[in-house]
């Protein structure tokens, strides 16, 4: 019973990651020629796009693998994700720094966009049980909790999205923004666990949280990731 909306939400979350993938690239081609000018804020527009199908891939491997097994439509997920991958990782190692900083930004944005994934399909998965369980609109034992599984995780969720448009043109407001996510998403997968512990996908979604969360609290890190603003003068 709880399951059986799953594919209508799939029909659904499917093509808005492609048209978000879709809309992605035309925004690239857009703003090409301020990105190959250097303008700082098309680097961060280039990778908010290009995270877009990689997310979106990745969002789809776990439905695909559940209803269709290691098909073609796993395939089709793994392409559209490293559609998105390739220009993505290209930008942030292409960038002028030392190795050093580039390896951690690139691990940095990695894990963003790691948890932005996983956490929308846990908030998903979370989705379709607060709908479709039979107990509703009474909360069944153990699915109180679901509403921090959803809505508190996709908010999360945005936040580290939105984290890597501001990280990618080197603004503080990033940082904020990934911390955010980070301690979100964290907080609502391990409750989520906690209180019904029937998979380990909200441990691991709590995980990859909390190394989000660690990667912006250590400043050897984080202060390679943006700009200082200039102190303003009385």
């Amino acid at each position: 019973e709880i399951i059986k909306d799953t594919p209508y939400l799939v029909s659904f979350f499917y093509p808005f990651w492609m048209a978000l993938g879709v809309f992605g690239g035309i925004v690239v081609l857009v703003i090409a020629r301020q990105y190959y000018e250097g303008k700082n804020w098309a680097r961060g527009v280039a990778l908010l796009c290009f995270s877009l199908p990689a997310m979106g891939g990745a969002y789809m491997l776990v439905p695909a693998i559940n209803f269709t097994g290691f098909g073609k439509y796993v395939i089709y997920a793994m392409i559209i994700s490293l559609l998105g991958l390739i220009p993505y990782f290209t930008i942030i190692l292409g960038e002028k720094a030392a190795l050093k900083n580039k390896l951690w930004g690139a691990f940095v944005f990695l894990m963003l966009g790691i948890q932005g994934a996983h956490s929308f399909a846990n908030g998903h998965a979370a989705m379709r049980i607060q709908w479709m369980h039979p107990a509703r609109p009474a909360w069944a034992p153990g699915t109180w909790v679901l509403w921090l599984g959803a809505q508190v995780m996709w908010l999360g969720t945005i936040c580290i999205i939105l984290s890597i448009y501001y990280l990618g043109f080197r603004k503080k407001a990033g940082w904020y923004l990934a911390t955010i996510g980070g301690a979100t998403t964290m907080l609502a997968n391990y409750w989520v666990h906690l209180v019904r512990g029937t998979t380990s996908d909200y441990i691991l979604g709590g995980s990859l949280g909390l190394i989000v969360l660690v990667l912006m609290l250590i400043p050897a890190i984080s202060k390679t990731l943006y700009d200082e603003p200039e102190a303003v003068s009385a």
